[in-house]
């Protein structure tokens, strides 16, 4: 027989249904407890769902710099703003590259202090969602928070440790390197809005304080997300900036999300043979590992496969597990500590348009549920 409990004298409900109830809200979303069967304090009638989205990006750029300078210095670093080091690097091809080849300035047997900067072009600040900048080298000597940004929100030279969930610290022990990955949205400290100067340019240091000493980066690079570009008005391509798409992106769309940020539909202009890519941001509001259900509708002629975080080989996945469960579901896993930050939140959603599609606008939408498994 099933164990039914009553609310207020009138309703039945199975006990197994306020179980499952309260697994699919996660802890501390509902205020009801089940212990050993009996329910505690209050059952809640209607609970609000901690799986979020965010509006879907569709243009991620690769910057590699449009300048770098260098200088050695009889200072502590960084005391000199970007424009006050004295060498614009003429040859910096190396950087372009993850290749052992680097660039060095030589602080030894100068009495000086090494320091290098890099110069990217990324455009107006209004229309970047997230930032992540990479650079791998080392130094002859280590150096605790060598690696800086510019944050034009404090006094001159601005240079701003990278949030303090980074590691910026530059090691010993060349020839070997290490690779350091900061990343920057609206809600990291400082934010996108903080390191983007007003003309659209994102700056990076790397020094030494430690006289005779030598700096080597390898390779440095600003990943950009975009909400919007208007290619029609694009400036600052200039120097040797090498620019790369991280996925092909349609020449127009739009991404919306709704009210409760449970439901988004993206519209891109799409033709035969096509391949776009869509990236979801998602958020866990819970503390607790979610499962989730996405539900996608899109025209007959396009073909839809969707992958997670961990199927792109991101650093620290938070969206895993995505599989396929219908013709137009899917299953993943949102943990704990996905917010939307940066790539590891993202569910990645690929569209083809097969021979019989019309050339045009293609809308599809996407709803997420909370499941219990």
């Amino acid at each position: 027989m099933t164990n039914k409990i009553y609310i207020l004298g009138k309703r039945a409900i199975p006990i197994w249904l306020i179980v499952l109830v309260l697994v699919a809200c996660g802890a501390g979303a509902a205020t009801g407890t089940v212990l050993v069967g009996k329910v505690t304090a209050e059952v809640p009638v209607a609970v609000s769902q901690a799986l979020l989205v965010s509006e879907p990006l569709f243009e991620q750029i690769k910057h590699t710099p449009n300048e770098a300078r260098e200088d050695v210095d009889a200072n502590i670093p960084p005391t000199e703003a970007y424009a006050s080091l004295d060498t614009v690097l003429s040859d910096y091809s190396a950087l372009a590259f993850s290749d052992d080849v680097r660039e060095d300035t030589i602080g030894a047997g100068t009495g000086n202090r090494p320091e290098q900067a890099f110069k990217f072009y990324v455009g107006p600040e209004a229309n970047i969602s997230q930032i992540v900048i990479n650079w791998e080298g080392n130094g002859s000597a280590s150096q605790v928070d060598g690696l800086k940004v510019y944050d034009d929100t404090i006094a001159a030279p601005n240079w701003a440790n990278p949030d303090a969930a980074y590691d910026n610290d530059i090691p010993a022990g060349a020839p070997s390197e290490t690779s350091k990955t900061f990343t920057f949205t609206s809600a990291t400290d400082p934010t996108v809005a903080d390191i983007v100067d007003s003309n659209g340019y994102v700056y990076l240091l790397a020094y030494l304080t430690a006289m005779n000493n030598n700096i080597y980066t390898d390779y440095v690079s600003a990943t950009v997300t975009y909400t919007a570009i208007d290619w029609d008005n694009w400036t600052g391509y200039t120097g040797p900036q090498n620019t790369e798409h991280i996925y092909t992106t349609p020449n127009r769309f739009v991404g919306v999300v709704s009210d409760d940020n449970t439901a988004f539909q993206a519209a891109v202009e799409i033709a035969v043979g096509d391949w776009y890519l869509i990236m979801v941001p998602l958020k866990n509001a819970s503390e607790n590992d979610l499962v989730a259900e996405l539900v996608l509708y899109f025209p007959d002629c396009l073909e839809v496969e969707v992958v997670s975080a961990d199927q792109v080989d991101e650093a620290d996945p938070r969206v895993v597990n995505a599989i396929r469960t219908g013709l137009y579901t899917w299953k993943l896993i949102v943990e704990g500590a996905a917010d939307m930050q940066d790539d590891d939140d993202y569910l990645y959603i690929a569209v083809n348009a097969d021979d019989h599609c019309l050339p045009g606008f293609y809308t599809i939408s996407g709803t997420f549920n909370q499941i219990p498994y």
